[in-house]
């Protein structure tokens, strides 16, 4: 049942391609006419009738002493300038090279000795449909292939008995990859193996698809590569695509597509071409492309349709000017379209060697010694030299061949050749594990020495795989697992030099690319095309898209890749001509846009503002701590000096110390407040405020506890000398500081210091640059209400003890001059912790204030506890004794006698 099914499977394949042929009665209508009669004739030429009623050669065929036999599908012909499929000559030196490989194939005693092959030899005219039927009455009437047809009266066999014909063994070409698609289907179908020399598309590489297809020519998935490395070189981002509506056209376009994408080239218009396309259709797409800002066109289509369009836009826009891209060479169109079209002209080849041979071949043949290929008087069309183009058969040995001089033979003759002798190792590798020696072919009974082994294409197919052999042309040739082989790409350009006061335009190859590197020869220079003088140009052409300007930016919109120039407002900005996007200028730090307005191209750093040395505020700030400072290094001086004396040993010296040493702190932490913020200046804002008060406060509570013990308290138990020593007051004065900085670690731990960046904008002019305010972060509300009533309880303390010593003898008691100074700071903090508030949205100002609540409670300290005692030393120096104060005192209290003695 399987093999019923494979059966009425390939059945409808081929009875649909009978049925095509059929359809088009006119054109199929075979004719085997036996046209010439010596050796070099082939067997039979195929001949088909044209709409015009004229007749066409198809293909031509030779088999009379062949054991097998190779098809062949060639692009012999193309349509004619007038739309005739079919009608002017295209690649008619491909069939030569096939037939010269097989010339050189049954010469060889080293290759299938005993064995000859034969040919069968096909025109597809770059056209699908009929590249198909071709492949299809090949398959149909070169195979062991018996095809049948169910009907009630039993089994009726189409197309004859073929067993006394040589079997086909597999298929060279088809050049185009829209034809050899289809074909490698039908081939996988009757396990026909392929053999492709031009075909580059990337869908064949699909082994397990198309298993039975193998070429010559690399694939175009590398050819991309190749052109999109061509593009970037000669900085062409701004491209239009045409391709082929075809397997081929459409692959290569897709793949171009998506990398041109992932390497910024964008795309200006991309348009397909159908194959049915009039000549109407062709003039509308001419339309569109002269309309096309971009200057470089890369063509993926097969040379006839690029030639058409040409055509038409030679007449539609004779005066503008492209860089064609192509894939794959046109040699056969480039010659017969006006040099300032088509002159400039890139493309990408295979690299591959050249078969000297085979030229020296091709040259000594004329239309009168190469009667075996019957097209080959056509390609006297495109002859340029005249007495070539009249020669038909008187030609002579001295005539003039024009090949010498257009060099048209390309690549495709050595990827031919290659094929040819790809088949033939395969096939002799194929008889000598399959055969016995000596070899005997019975093409009839199709086995070796009348053994049962029948030949089949799908024996065939593993030998191809593991072919591996340098061929005639002298490249290596070896198959992938794709069926593809490898290999670098040279870089040709159409060019126009001066040859004996002529100009000719010619393909040169102008660099090569191999391995992802594009490499180009210094020597030839590429050209770009002719100028109006008709001059080759050698600078290269612009093909970009609109270049923004700095301060812009390329905004996209559908109905083109390259966009719209749009400007950069606010902060943000651009600086280069490509910009896909404005930058924020906020996202390189504190900085702003130099022009809101029309866009900026920079940023500038914002001002940053904090409080100025050189503030009025600030300048008296300053000046008053400088003095202090003075003052107080003036004031320790004297306190040395007069270290021992009464009135200074009385007023317990280590506490005066202390004090003198917090007045100083608070006289320097006022230039703590000043300073411009950063990290370390704010930590010592947070410690220094509260340091400088819990210094001078703390040592004025300790030395009025000490004064109140000794008048107040005489008879009481607190009047016992514990704890009265000076260096004993001196810890407790520290305690205090302790219990205030451990508030102050508390309140840091829990918020660390930091530096606030605030953004001023000056709302009158919205389009100038902002500031950026720097301060401290301000501490923690709780840690600064603790503190603060820790430091009023210090200085409530103070004046209570105060207020209850006023009285005591003036000469060893400081208890009004601490009092004195305690009212005052209590005024001062009461006045601070006000203004802290009301100043906390201006911290500019409140630094200034803090600074300067700093320095008037220093000069409080400086001028009420310690300037009365310098005063009294320096100027009063009768009072300078105990006697005096012991004097004064006796006659209104007595309880004197209960004072201690003087330290």
């Amino acid at each position: 049942m399987i093999s019923m099914g494979i059966t009425m499977l390939k059945a409808a394949v081929l009875l649909l391609s009978i049925a095509t042929v059929s359809s088009n009665s006119s054109l199929e209508s075979h004719d085997y006419k036996h046209q010439f009669n010596n050796d070099k004739s082939p067997e039979s030429i195929l001949y088909t009738n044209t709409p015009s009623g004229s007749r066409r050669i198809r293909g031509m065929r030779e088999t009379r002493h062949a054991d097998f036999v190779l098809g062949g599908l060639f692009p012999a012909h193309t349509y004619s300038r007038n739309g005739e499929v079919c009608g002017d000559p295209a690649h008619i030196p491909l069939v030569d090279a096939m037939l010269f490989a097989l010339d050189n194939v049954n010469s060889d005693p080293n290759i299938l000795p005993n064995i000859t092959l034969g040919y069968d030899i096909r025109d597809t005219c770059f056209i699908e449909r009929i590249g198909l039927d071709e492949a299809a009455d090949l398959i149909l009437t070169g195979t062991q292939h018996r095809v049948e047809k169910y009907t009630a009266a039993g089994n009726e066999q189409i197309g004859g008995n073929k067993t006394t014909s040589p079997l086909t063994i597999g298929l060279i070409g088809a050049a185009s990859s829209s034809v050899s698609i289809p074909i490698a289907s039908l081939g996988r179908l009757f396990n026909i193996p392929q053999i492709s020399y031009a075909s580059q598309s990337s869908i064949l590489d699909n082994h397990d698809r198309y298993s039975y297809f193998y070429r010559t020519m690399p694939s175009n998935s590398l050819e991309v590569q190749v052109i999109v490395d061509l593009l970037q070189h000669f900085e062409w981002t701004y491209i239009s695509i045409l391709y082929s509506r075809n397997s081929y056209g459409q692959s290569g376009f897709n793949n171009l597509h998506n990398l041109a994408a992932k390497n910024g080239i964008c795309i200006d218009l991309h348009e397909g071409i159908e194959e049915a396309f009039s000549a109407t259709d062709y003039r509308t797409l001419a339309e569109k492309l002269s309309q096309s800002a971009a200057n470089v066109v890369v063509f993926y289509m097969n040379e006839q349709e690029a030639y058409r369009l040409l055509d038409q836009l030679v007449t539609v826009a004779s005066n503008r000017r492209f860089i064609w891209v192509a894939s794959g060479a046109w040699y056969y169109i480039a010659d017969r379209l006006p040099p300032h079209i088509v002159s400039g002209l890139f493309s990408t080849l295979p690299l591959f060697k050249h078969d000297n041979h085979f030229y020296d071949y091709y040259y000594d043949l004329f239309p009168n010694n190469n009667e075996r290929n019957p097209w080959f008087p056509d390609t006297q069309s495109i002859f340029k030299d005249v007495a070539a183009a009249n020669c038909t058969t008187n030609c002579t040995e001295d005539t003039p061949n024009p090949f010498h001089r257009l060099k048209i033979i390309d690549i495709y003759t050595s990827a031919v050749i290659d094929a040819v002798y790809a088949f033939a190792h395969a096939l002799e590798k194929y008889l000598d594990e399959n055969c016995e020696e000596p070899l005997v072919w019975n093409k009839n009974a199709k086995t070796c020495n009348g053994q049962k082994t029948l030949f089949s294409g799908s024996g065939l197919l593993q030998y191809i795989d593991k072919v591996n052999f340098t061929s005639l042309t002298g490249n290596h040739i070896t198959f992938n697992s794709e069926g593809n082989i490898n290999c670098a790409y040279s870089i040709i350009n159409y060019q126009s030099e001066i040859d004996q006061n002529q100009s000719i335009h010619k393909f040169t190859t102008i660099g090569t690319w191999e391995n992802g590197s594009l490499a180009f020869d210094s020597s030839t220079p590429a050209q770009f095309g002719l100028d109006n003088n008709g001059q080759p140009m050698f600078s290269s052409v612009q093909s970009q898209c609109q270049s923004c300007a700095p301060g812009q930016y390329v905004r996209k919109i559908n109905a083109s890749c390259c966009g719209l120039c749009d400007d950069c407002l606010g902060q943000m900005f651009s600086n280069n001509s490509e910009a896909a996007r404005c930058l924020n200028c906020s996202m390189y730090g504190e900085m702003w846009g130099n022009n809101p307005i029309t866009g900026s191209t920079s940023c500038v750093e914002m001002p940053q503002i904090y409080l100025q040395f050189t503030h009025p505020f600030a300048v008296v700030v300053a000046i008053g701590s400088l003095i202090g400072l003075v003052l107080l290094v003036t004031a320790f001086i004297l306190l040395v000096i007069y270290w021992n004396s009464p009135v200074i040993r009385s007023s317990s010296r280590e506490s005066v110390v202390l004090v003198l040493f917090g007045a100083g702190s608070s006289f320097g932490a006022s230039f703590i407040y000043l300073a411009p913020p950063f990290l370390p200046i704010c930590a010592l804002q947070r410690v220094s405020l509260w340091f400088c008060f819990s210094l001078m406060n703390g040592s004025l509570l300790i030395k009025m506890i000490r004064i109140t013990r000794i008048f107040v308290f005489q008879k009481s138990k607190m009047n016992q000398h514990k704890c009265a020593q000076p260096y004993q007051q001196v810890i407790f004065s520290i305690l205090l500081v302790a219990v205030q900085m451990v508030i102050v670690l508390c309140s840091i731990l829990f918020e660390h210091p930091r530096v606030s960046h605030e953004m001023l904008q000056n709302n009158l002019n919205l389009d100038s640059s902002p500031e950026i305010l720097l301060t401290c972060q301000p501490e923690p509300l709780v840690g600064f209400i603790v503190s603060v009533m820790y430091e009023a309880g210090l200085i409530v303390a103070t004046v209570i003890l105060g207020t209850l010593t006023f009285k005591s003898p003036a000469n060893f008691n400081e208890s009004k001059s601490v009092c004195v100074s305690a009212y005052i700071l209590l005024s001062i903090w009461t006045m601070f912790f006000v203004s802290y508030f009301f100043t906390e949205s201006a911290q500019n100002v409140q630094n200034a204030f803090i600074g300067f609540t700093n320095t008037l409670g220093a000069y409080t300290i400086l001028g009420s506890v310690v300037g009365p005692r310098l005063f009294t030393v320096i100027f009063m120096k009768k009072r300078n004794s105990n006697r005096f104060s012991r004097r004064e005192k006796h006659s209104a209290d007595k309880k004197s006698d209960n004072l201690p003695p003087a330290p």
